[in-house]
């Protein structure tokens, strides 16, 4: 955090002593502080340092623990490239895990990627009030790993990855279920850190990994709307995955048995949890390519596996 770019800006906490303002201005090897609360009077103190650069450090210092008191910056007037929203999160590791409701009006971090002090934070953009939740290790975890978050389109719940697992969350009152969990299959090695639900445009379904399964569920009720098995592959089924990523070219891949193959949107493909547990192939590329829409990648994947059957009968 520059120094610079923060003398001046305020930040507000929206709680039950009401509405609270803090703003601290850098003044040569001065720290310039204004606190007010609701329509009270504001209160100026003024301290200094050693040099310029000793109040710029004490500055960021004093402006992190404000908004690790749930303090956030809040500019709803600001353009495009400007910035909106700033809070802190604990122990300043990466917050790579948000996301913001279809309204634009709540956002949901899950911030943990080991810090044992691992938090789910709800925040207001419109007001600017911060909720957070903390997270309770699954039983065994030495280590809090939250990944895939996602908010639902009115901003009242969320689900998140925790482990191997993943779980939903009322963030009004910061309770949580349980809603699925990834299996250990003999040998076969299912990154647990690599479980992250997905939903579809709508917001209304979610799609994740329950044990040998890959589930879609209703949103809210977590009710089964759709569910086919992932596992090892059997005499009876292969399951197969066509991904740029994937560990065969097609062409050199033969059966002449029944295959379910699984394929993912142009760009994003499927999620990382779903091709841990699945054999997975790829289509040969041309130079400057990275995918092909599910349309074309279908018709090559199917061509391919029909002429292996017609071939061997």
């Amino acid at each position: 955090m520059d120094p610079k770019a923060w003398s001046g800006r305020e930040v507000v906490n929206v709680g039950p002593k009401g509405v609270r303002r803090w703003v601290a201005r850098l003044k040569g090897a001065e720290v310039e502080t204004t606190a007010r609360t609701g329509a009270g009077k504001p209160r100026v103190a003024v301290k200094a340092y050693a040099s310029g650069m000793a109040a710029g450090a004490e500055l960021i210092k004093t402006l992190r623990k404000k908004m690790l008191e749930d303090f956030v910056y809040l500019r709803p007037e600001a353009g495009v490239g400007e910035l909106f929203f700033a809070m802190a999160l604990p122990g300043g590791g990466p917050a790579d895990n948000f996301d913001v409701s279809a309204d634009g009006q709540v956002l949901f971090v899950g911030a943990g990627r080991g810090d044992p002090r691992a938090q789910l934070v709800r925040a207001s953009l419109s007001t600017g009030e911060v909720q957070r939740f903390e997270v309770v290790a699954n039983p065994g975890d030495r280590q809090l790993f939250i990944h895939g978050a996602l908010v639902s389109a009115d901003g009242a719940s969320g689900v998140y990855g925790l482990g191997a697992g993943v779980r939903a969350v009322d963030l009004a009152s910061g309770a949580w279920r349980a809603v699925a969990s990834v299996l250990h299959r003999g040998q076969e090695h299912v990154n647990p850190f690599c479980v992250e639900p997905q939903r579809d445009a709508a917001q209304q379904r979610v799609l994740l990994v329950d044990g040998e399964n890959l589930e879609v569920r209703a949103w809210g009720s977590g009710a089964r709307i759709f569910q086919v098995p992932i596992g090892t592959a059997t005499a009876e089924c292969r399951r197969i995955a066509l991904s740029p990523s994937g560990a065969r070219e097609i062409g050199e891949y033969r059966t002449s048995g029944r295959v379910a193959l699984f394929l993912g949107a142009e760009g994003p493909g499927l999620p990382s949890s779903v091709l841990a547990a699945l054999e997975t192939v790829r289509i040969r590329m041309a130079k400057g390519f990275d995918s092909l829409n599910v349309a074309a990648a279908s018709a090559i994947a199917l061509h391919h596996f029909a002429q292996n059957r017609w071939m061997k009968d």
